[in-house]
């Protein structure tokens, strides 16, 4: 075999060999361009969502601020409701004392005065009781008005 033979064969070899290599060559610069492209969008992309998720974080936020302020506000509301009940509370309680401590005087007193005219004249129990009773009665009345 000499070389005139196998030259054809070996012609076509390099020629394979150097087509396959700048394919080659020509493909890879192309996905190396594609691929920084990519790289590029992508960039612009996590760029946008970044802003986008900085934005509903602030907008979240805000939201939770005003959540809070009507919170608050509601817990004023809250208190200021519980403070004048309780002050009606006390007054109320206030004026059953006062009440209570006008009629044991008043008892006291016509107790007192008639006590003694009541014990002799009438000794019944059962008109004492009546009697007090329209004395209650009567304060009861009298505070009412």
């Amino acid at each position: 075999m000499n070389f005139s033979e196998i030259f054809p064969y070996v012609f076509s070899l390099l020629i394979g060999v150097c087509s396959w290599r700048g394919a080659y060559m020509t493909l890879s610069k192309k996905i190396q361009q594609d691929i920084d492209i990519l790289k590029e969008s992508n960039k612009h992309e996590i760029e946008r969502l970044m802003n986008q998720h900085k934005l509903d974080m602030d907008s979240l936020i805000e939201q939770h601020k005003m959540e809070l302020e009507k919170i608050e506000k509601e817990h004023q509301n809250k208190m200021q409701l519980l403070e004048i009940e309780h002050e009606n509370e006390i007054k109320r309680k206030e004026k059953e004392l006062e009440d209570s401590a006008k009629y044991g005087a008043v008892k006291d007193i016509v107790g007192g005065l008639f006590g003694g005219i009541m014990s002799n004249a009438m000794g019944s129990p059962e008109l004492q009781e009546e009697i007090n009773k329209q004395i209650k009665e009567g304060l009861k009345s009298g505070s009412k008005e």
